[in-house]
C-alpha cells in the first residue's frame, strides 16, 4: 500500500545519507504522509546540537509553542541535565486547516535511540481522541526505527571521518617516516614523511613493493617480517642518511593480521656520533698499548736488574697487575670496534663441540682454585657450524669464565651443547649469585656491571657480554638470559646449523 512504499522509500532515503540535518529534513518532509495526525515533530540530536521541526496545519499559529513541547519531551527522555543546544528549527506549514482553539487530545512519541541513548524524537499530535489503529502503530515504530539506524549509522560515520582526519593529522606531522603494506604487498599508507625518504611527491598507494621506489634493503626487511615476526634494520640511503626501521605486523583484533608497518627514524647524526665515538675509542686505545707494553716490560727488566727486597716485589707485581688489567680493558675496546665492523670475522666450517671442550678444559684449573665442580654435557656428532672460530672460543671463555667467577666456592657450572630446532646452542648454567630482575634487560650493554656486593668484588670492564653479542649476533645467532637472584643463571647462545647432521645419540658428560 501507499504507506509501506513511503515507509520504504523513508528507508532508503536515510540509510543512503550519513549527513543529520539530510536525514532530519527528509524526516520531517515524508512523515505528514506516512503519520496521519495534525501536527508531526522531529528532533534529531548531532555533535553540536538539536534540529528541531515540525509539520503544522495551515495558517496554525501556535508553530513555536510545538518546538517547546518538542524540546521540553525530548529533555525528558534524556539521561542527563545539560540542556539541549538548537542548531536549527524549522515549520513546514500545511494545508488543511484547524481550529483557533485547537489543542492536542492525543499524543504518541517514541525515542529515537542509538547506543549513546535517545538520540532524537518522532512526535505525533491529534486534536480528536479516537483510538488508533493498529496499522498506524505498526507504520510508526517502524518509521521510528529506520530513523535510529540511518542516526545511528551517521554518528558511527562522523566519529570515523574524526578519527581519520586525527590520524592523518598526526601522519601527516610526525617527523618519523610511515609506511604500512598490506598481506599482497601493497603500499596502503606512506605519510609525507616516508615519500621523502623514497624520493618521491605523491603517495605511492596501492603500488606493490617490488614497483615502488623503495629501497631495496627496506624491501628485504619487509619480506623478512612477512615470514614472521617484528624485524629492525639500518637503511642506507644514496644520500648518506641512515635510518633505523622498525616493522610489526598489523592486526585487526584477534583476526589474523593484514600487513606490516614499518616506522623509520633518521639516525644519521647519531650514526654520526658513534663513529667519531669509535675513532677517538679506537685511537686512544692504540695510542695507550704501546707505554703499557714498555711499563710491563720495565717492571720485568727491574727484577732482573739487581736485588730487589720484598717490599719492592710486592709493588711491581701491583703495577704488573694494574697494567695487565688495563691492557685486557684496552682488547676488550678494540675487539668492540672490530666486531661492529665486521674485521677479523672470516668464516669456516667449525666443531663446534670441540671448541666448547677445548675451553672448558682450559678452565678446569680455575675452578678447581675456587672449589666449584665443572661438568660439561655434550651430543656426540653434533653437526658443524659455519663460524669463525677465533671469536666462537672467546664467546664460549667469557661466558663459562664469568659462571665461575660470580659462583660461590663449592659450587656448580654446568656447559651443555646440543642442538634443537635447527640450531646448535650451547648453554652456560651456574649455581651463583644470580642477576636481579631490574638488571636482566641490560647486562648485554657496554660498560654495564650488575649492581650486589659479591658482582662488585669481581673485577671486569663491563666489555665481556656486550663482546659476546656482538660476535653472536655478527654469526646470524642469538644470545639470551635466564636467571633467578639468589639462585644462578643461565647464559645460552644458538648458532644455524652449517649441515643437518645430527645423530641425536645420547650426551657425554665429563666433570671435575
Amino acid at each position: 500500500n501507499t504507506e509501506l512504499q513511503l515507509l520504504n522509500r523513508l528507508g532508503e532515503m536515510v540509510i543512503s545519507t550519513t549527513q543529520l540535518q539530510l536525514i532530519f529534513e527528509t524526516t520531517l518532509n515524508v512523515i505528514p504522509r506516512l503519520l496521519p495526525g495534525d501536527i508531526q515533530g522531529v528532533i534529531i540530536l548531532g555533535e553540536e546540537g538539536a534540529y528541531v521541526g515540525a509539520a503544522v496545519p495551515f495558517d496554525f499559529q501556535q508553530g513555536d509553542m510545538i518546538i517547546d513541547k518538542l524540546i521540553t519531551t525530548f529533555s525528558d527522555l534524556r539521561e542527563t541535565d545539560r540542556p539541549v543546544d538548537i542548531i536549527d528549527t524549522k515549520i513546514i506549514p500545511g494545508n488543511i486547516p484547524v481550529p483557533a482553539d485547537w489543542q492536542p487530545v492525543k499524543i504518541m512519541s517514541l525515542p529515537i535511540l542509538t547506543r549513546r541513548d535517545a538520540q532524537g524524537l518522532i512526535y505525533v499530535a491529534f486534536g480528536k481522541g479516537e483510538a488508533l489503529s493498529e496499522d498506524i502503530l505498526r507504520i510508526f515504530s517502524l518509521t521510528v526505527s529506520q530513523i535510529s539506524v540511518a542516526v545511528e549509522n551517521a554518528h558511527l560515520f562522523q566519529q570515523v571521518e574524526q578519527e581519520r582526519a586525527r590520524l592523518a593529522a598526526i601522519l601527516s606531522s610526525s617527523t618519523d617516516a610511515i609506511l604500512v603494506v598490506n598481506r599482497k604487498g601493497q603500499i596502503v599508507l606512506d605519510n609525507p614523511a616516508a615519500r621523502e625518504v623514497m624520493g618521491v611527491q605523491e603517495s605511492q598507494f596501492g603500488r606493490l613493493l617490488s614497483e615502488s621506489t623503495v629501497t631495496t634493503a627496506l624491501i628485504n626487511l619487509f619480506h623478512s617480517a612477512m615470514r614472521g615476526g617484528k624485524r629492525t634494520g639500518e637503511i642506507a640511503l644514496s644520500d648518506g642518511r641512515t635510518f633505523f626501521a622498525n616493522l610489526s605486523p598489523v592486526s585487526a583484533g584477534e583476526t589474523r593480521g593484514i600487513g606490516w608497518v614499518a616506522t623509520m627514524q633518521d639516525v644519521s647524526h647519531f650514526k654520526e656520533l658513534d663513529q667519531l665515538k669509535s675513532d677517538f675509542v679506537n685511537t686512544v686505545s692504540h695510542d695507550l698499548r704501546a707505554p703499557l707494553s714498555n711499563i710491563l716490560m720495565a717492571t720485568n727488566l727491574i727484577t732482573e736488574m739487581g736485588d730487589i727486597n720484598s717490599d719492592q716485589r710486592e709493588l711491581l707485581g701491583t703495577i704488573e697487575r694494574r697494567v695487565r688489567v688495563m691492557a685486557d680493558f684496552i682488547e676488550d675496546m678494540l675487539d668492540v670496534g672490530k666486531i661492529d665492523a665486521g674485521i677479523d670475522m672470516d668464516m669456516v666450517i667449525c666443531d663446534l663441540a670441540s671448541i666448547v671442550e677445548d675451553v672448558v678444559n682450559s678452565l678446569y684449573p680455575q675452578a678447581e682454585n675456587k672449589q666449584i665442580r665443572l661438568l660439561q654435557t655434550f651430543g656426540s656428532n653434533l653437526p658443524p657450524i659455519m663460524a669463525n672460530e677465533m671469536r666462537i672460543r672467546q664467546v664460549v671463555h667469557n661466558l663459562v669464565g664469568n659462571a665461575i667467577k660470580y659462583t660461590l666456592e663449592n659450587g656448580q657450572v654446568t656447559v651443555d651443547t646440543f642442538t634443537q630446532n635447527g640450531e646448535v646452542l650451547v648453554q652456560v648454567a651456574d649455581t651463583g649469585v644470580g642477576i636481579p630482575v631490574t638488571d636482566r634487560p641490560h647486562v648485554f650493554e657496554k660498560f654495564y656491571r650488575v649492581q650486589g656486593e659479591h658482582a662488585l668484588k669481581v673485577k671486569g670492564t663491563g666489555l665481556g657480554l656486550a663482546i659476546a653479542k656482538g660476535i653472536i649476533e655478527k654469526h646470524h645467532g642469538r644470545i639470551w638470559l635466564e636467571s633467578v637472584f639468589g639462585e644462578g643463571s643461565t647464559f645460552t647462545f644458538a648458532l644455524p646449523i652449517h649441515q643437518n647432521q645430527y645423530s641425536g645419540s645420547s650426551p657425554i658428560s665429563k666433570s671435575l
